[in-house]
């Protein structure tokens, strides 16, 4: 599940019936994407595209954390998933806004430099952090 997290003062972006933001709300405000790879479109792009809206990002950020800093000392709307968002609203200045538009799940990346790809403890934590994610693996 996705969520949204605006900062709560001044007030935040009105919600539709549903508890979800309103399009219109959603796309008047500018955006932080987060992107590791430094792509200009995510996920959320996508699915408003397929609907016929773009939004204006604003800022690109490789991190969650760091993108719900700027979002708690902005206007900006930073659209993540549900448990990091749940993470960084926790006792912040941050509110949980749910989507305007149904969106795919987000997909995880483990990122690392390349002189560190052979080294046996690194790779043991690698595997480590994919059995926790995915025990089935």
């Amino acid at each position: 599940m996705i969520e949204c997290l605006s900062m709560k003062s001044p007030p935040p972006p009105s919600r539709s019936e549903g508890g979800r933001l309103r399009l219109e709300d959603y796309l008047a405000f500018s955006h932080i994407l987060v992107t590791v790879v430094g792509g200009r479109l995510g996920t959320v792009d996508t699915a408003l595209a397929a609907i016929g809206h773009t939004r204006h990002v604003a800022v690109r950020i490789p991190y969650f954390a760091t993108a719900a800093l700027v979002a708690a000392s902005s206007d900006l709307i930073l659209t993540i998933p549900q448990r990091a968002a749940a993470t960084f609203s926790g006792g912040s200045r941050l509110c949980m806004l749910g989507p305007p538009v149904e969106l795919p799940e987000f997909g995880y990346r483990m990122v690392w430099h390349e002189r560190v790809h052979a080294e046996p403890d690194h790779a043991w934590l690698r595997r480590l952090i994919l059995k926790a994610v995915h025990p089935e693996r």
